[in-house]
């Protein structure tokens, strides 16, 4: 859940659909009640504890924490997502077509409808239209992180709509990865102040939406997992490997620093990554006329600016962004057999979950 949570276009209730935890989850994410609170308030921390499957939800978490810092510290992810982007979305692609078979079966032959199929179509037409919407400009100001945080989580927990696609949207994706990258670093304190309400608008979206999901499915089973299965083929949309991709970068914020100051002489001697998602740079020069950076006429690199002795240095922290602009065919020259191999390994992976919850369920001989 942690990995898929990462990747713009995957949701993390698709992997716990996928490995049969959902309902579990849900139950788990409900126990946090008035009655808990109640508990805690009264000072009865014993009785409210006991109300909560703590082993559950600790392996859960401690999962899902360790994927992120996984796969945005040691295996960055995201980066991989912009260097081998057939690759990463081929295999998501392939769970996500193998979850949606898994689950169908599920269901016993007996107790589909064919007005289900008006579920699926609903479920697929919506979640299409959210995947694809463009995003727009929005604040940084504190209650619009705790607002997108609220608005992500619900889609991180609802199988086949991304929260971090959700958080693309909303103009925060990149936004909320660099925080969580400065954790540990000198601007720790800038991080927090934008993480802390992030989290906080989280923790009452998931609280209010795992009640509303764990009704509906209480009281209209079949016909929810028909709309969750839409959600899951609406996915597939911007999941599909190979797609015209463009990589943009955008200045999020600039402050100066003095000329001798070691992080202006640890930009001097290091090369940008091409394909990581955020970076410092020291601010190229500029055309006086039209503000636009100087371009090496050889290279058409930015012209960097020249340094004096006691000077101010302006410094740019700067955004990169994929968008894809629409699915088409592989051909020869698309790297076909790397979306290819990360589709088959995706459906391998989808057969091998779905053999290791098999055995679970078996009854003990």
């Amino acid at each position: 859940m942690g990995a898929a949570d990462i990747v713009p276009g995957v949701s993390g209730g698709t992997m716990a659909l996928i490995t049969g935890i959902y309902a579990p989850l849900l139950a788990a994410i409900k126990s946090f009640n008035l009655a808990f609170a109640q508990d805690l308030l009264k000072f009865r921390w014993a009785d409210a504890f006991r109300r909560v499957d703590w082993v559950f939800l600790g392996l859960l978490g401690a999962g899902i924490v360790s994927a992120i810092a996984f796969f945005t510290k040691v295996f960055p992810l995201p980066r991989y997502m912009m260097s081998h982007p057939e690759l990463v979305y081929g295999v998501f692609f392939g769970l996500i077509v193998g979850s949606i078979a898994i689950i169908l079966l599920g269901i016993p032959r007996h107790e589909r409808r064919w007005w289900h199929l008006l579920f699926v179509l609903g479920g697929a037409a919506f979640g299409g239209f959210v995947v694809t919407t463009v995003p727009a400009d929005t604040p940084d100001e504190l209650w619009f992180l705790f607002l997108s945080g609220s608005v992500a989580i619900c889609a991180m927990i609802l199988p086949g709509i991304s929260g971090s696609y959700i958080l693309l949207v909303l103009k925060k994706y990149e936004f909320i990865l660099s925080k969580i990258g400065d954790l540990g670093g000198p601007f720790t304190m800038d991080a927090l102040a934008a993480l802390i309400p992030f989290g906080l608008g989280a923790a009452l979206g998931l609280a209010l939406f795992a009640r509303f999901l764990s009704w509906l499915l209480q009281r209209a089973h079949h016909p929810t997992m028909m709309t969750l299965i839409g959600f899951l083929i609406g996915s597939l949309v911007v999941l599909w490997p190979w797609q015209e991709r463009l990589i943009t970068e955008k200045v999020e914020e600039t402050f100066t620093v003095s000329s001798q100051d070691p992080l202006v002489q640890e930009l001097q001697g290091q090369s940008i990554d091409p394909f990581a998602m955020t970076f410092r740079r020291i601010a190229p020069q500029t055309d006086s006329a039209t503000d636009a950076p100087l371009q090496d006429s050889a290279t058409d690199a930015p012209v960097q600016t020249q340094l004096e002795d006691d000077s101010e240095v302006l410094i740019e922290e700067v955004s990169r962004k994929m968008t894809a602009t629409g699915p088409f065919w592989p051909t020869n020259d698309t790297k076909p057999w790397q979306g290819l191999g990360g589709i088959l390994a995706g459906l391998a992976l989808t057969t091998l979950i779905q053999a290791l919850r098999a055995e679970q369920s078996e009854p003990a001989s």
